[in-house]
C-alpha cells in the first residue's frame, strides 16, 4: 500500500532525488518492502502514554540524532514508581 501510494505520488523518482538531495540508492529502498507482509504501527505520543502502565513518572521523550525526521522518532525514558 504504501510502496504503491509512494510511487503514485513520485512518479519520477530523479525529480524526487534532485528536489530532496536524497540519493535514488535512499530512495529506492521503498521497494525492500514490496510483497511484504510486515506491517509498521507508528503511534503518537499520547498513544505511548496511554498503553503505558500505572506507576510510569517523568516520562520524557528526548530527542535523538540530527538526521532528517529524527525529530518524529525520539528515544522515550521514564521511571518506574
Amino acid at each position: 500500500m504504501i510502496g504503491r501510494r509512494f510511487n503514485e505520488m513520485f512518479q519520477d523518482r530523479d525529480e524526487l532525488a534532485q528536489r530532496t538531495g536524497w540519493s535514488r540508492q535512499e530512495i529506492d529502498t521503498i521497494d525492500v518492502y514490496e510483497g511484504s507482509k510486515v506491517v509498521y504501527s507508528f503511534p503518537n505520543r499520547s498513544e505511548v502514554r496511554d498503553a503505558l502502565p500505572p506507576g510510569i513518572r517523568d516520562l520524557e521523550f528526548q530527542a535523538c540524532g540530527d538526521y532528517d525526521l529524527a525529530h518524529c522518532c525520539p528515544i522515550l525514558t521514564f521511571r518506574k514508581a
